[in-house]
């Protein structure tokens, strides 16, 4: 059903400030959504369904 990562997964490949720019970015355009503060999803998408969402399970 997609994805789910953290923002700190990134922390490799730059600092804080450009990762959570990029994050952002991301989210804004609609290839990201974003769960919870530095929690982000990646939606599987779906031929006859579309963005499939992981946000309608519990998460713990």
């Amino acid at each position: 059903m997609g994805n789910c990562f953290f923002a700190d997964d990134f922390a490799a490949l730059g600092t804080a400030d450009a990762i959570r720019l990029a994050l952002g970015k991301l989210q804004k355009s609609g290839v990201l959504m974003r769960v919870a503060h530095g929690i982000y999803y990646y939606p599987k998408k779906d031929a006859k369904y579309g963005l499939l969402s992981v946000l309608g399970y519990k998460i713990s």
